[in-house]
């Protein structure tokens, strides 16, 4: 079985600073991405498109599949990490929202702790989880997946490390492990194991004056 997760096209929220939200839709940028990832997707052998609800999602999963005409089931475990209310849709810069944040960072690695009404570590764990026991369980093959970053990184990591992934190693991949707008990351199921084959392919963007930047 094969995996493309492909993360949106860029969002209002990304262009300016935002912390995510589920009503942002994607800027005239993020548009254009998404139809370059469309003419590269379309050259795949993709049987099911599974897709984030979230606005910015469901907008680059109907440019992309302008080119497949595939089955789209929108789920809700694809959806980003939800931010608390007091942050969600608020800009990254904003003093109050860095004092917010560090909170959040300082105590992520707590099973029990949240600020208010925000996704831990371990709800995120839990939450990538049965969306990976989700993913073994279809018939298809070739499955796409347009979600967003860091519910990939998520995603990847607990294929990989499983129960042994931890907060402080997710806090880290954040930036090591950085998803552009509209990348392509590919991993495939076989042998009841899931290997990482290509992290964020930004190649459908090399001639393109709106998206590429290296």
């Amino acid at each position: 079985m094969k995996v493309y997760f492909v993360r949106h096209g860029e969002g209002v929220h990304n262009a300016n600073h935002l912390y995510s939200y589920p009503e942002a839709p994607l800027t005239d940028k993020g548009m254009q991405q998404a139809k370059f990832a469309g003419k590269r997707i379309k050259t795949l052998p993709i049987e099911l498109i599974i897709s984030s609800p979230y606005k910015r999602t469901v907008q680059t999963t109907n440019i992309i599949n302008k080119n497949l005409n595939k089955k789209v089931i929108y789920n809700d475990l694809a959806v980003e990490i939800r931010r608390p209310t007091e942050i969600s849709g608020k800009n990254r810069y904003d003093p109050d929202i860095i004092k917010i944040k560090k909170q959040l960072d300082k105590h992520f690695h707590l099973p029990n702790w949240h600020f208010s009404d925000e996704e831990n570590f371990y709800d995120l764990r839990k939450r990538a989880f049965v969306f990976i026991t989700y993913l073994q369980s279809l018939k298809q093959q070739q499955v796409l997946v347009v979600t967003h970053m860091v519910f990939i990184q998520a995603v990847v990591l607990t294929m990989m490390l499983g129960e042994k992934l931890t907060a402080s190693v997710l806090l880290r991949a954040y930036k090591f492990f950085f998803l552009e707008t509209s990348g392509l990351t590919l991993c495939e199921y076989k042998d009841n194991d899931w290997k990482l084959i290509t992290w964020n392919d930004i190649s459908h963007l090399a001639d393109s004056s709106n998206g590429f930047s290296g």
